[in-house]
């Protein structure tokens, strides 16, 4: 009876040391993890080195002729932006003028390509538009979408002038005015 009894103590023993390895490589751990996606609204104007600059010139090309205007840096101009919209909503970007113009005189704003990625929007000024104090929508449908930095990305801005010239007046400084471009919240 003696070794019976030794046989009975070791067995148990053993097994209850196996156990708990068996357990342990079965056990899982998580961890729930929130992430919030926060709406974002950017706009910069990217401008070349010599900014923006019609002169009307001195002559015209022959007597009689309507004076011609040397533009300068017309289209060195672009528009970047940054949008993030919530699931089905977009955004637009509107243009007005500030300033006044001599009289006779059209400052005219065409757009002919966005560069960027996601989505852009869409030009509403793939033809020169004329710009006034009232703001127009230039580019829609903007959802989420970023369209670079520098000088070969983003919204091409492409200025042009027309004016009358039996209307117009010589001055000694030059005429200024400001182009105001806005990013709309999410619609």
């Amino acid at each position: 009876m003696k070794n019976y009894r030794a046989y009975s103590l070791i067995l148990p023993l053993a097994l209850s040391l196996a156990a708990p390895q068996a357990i342990a490589a079965t056990v899982d751990e998580t961890q729930g993890l929130s992430i919030t996606v926060q709406e974002v609204a950017e706009l910069s104007l990217y401008q070349g080195p010599s900014g923006t600059h019609f002169d009307i010139g001195a002559t015209a090309p022959q007597a009689g002729d309507t004076p011609s205007a040397i533009v300068t840096g017309a289209m060195d101009a672009r528009l970047h932006y940054t949008s993030v919209v919530p699931a089905g909503t977009t955004r637009s970007i509107s243009v007005s003028l500030d300033g006044d113009l001599q009289p006779g005189m059209r400052l005219m704003l065409s757009i002919p390509m966005i560069i960027g990625e996601g989505q852009v929007g869409n030009s509403q000024f793939s033809a020169p538009t004329e710009l006034t104090a009232s703001p127009k929508v230039a580019i829609n449908s903007i959802g989420s979408a970023v369209t670079g930095t520098g000088a070969n990305a983003g919204a091409q801005l492409a200025y042009s002038l027309s004016y009358d010239a039996t209307e117009l007046t010589a001055t000694d400084s030059p005429i200024d005015v400001t182009v105001l471009y806005t990013l709309s919240a999410a619609e």
